[in-house]
């Protein structure tokens, strides 16, 4: 199954980028760690 971000993405006009979280567990600490570096450099 291909990944859905872009395709909401595109649907909600965003002008960010995005990115799937669907390895569960690992995926949530990648998208917090992710997150964190871009708020915090």
């Amino acid at each position: 199954m291909p990944a859905e971000a872009c395709a909401v993405a595109e649907a909600l006009r965003a002008r960010c980028p995005s990115f799937d979280i669907s390895a569960a567990y690992a995926g949530f600490v990648f998208g917090l760690d992710t997150g964190c570096c871009l708020l915090c450099w």
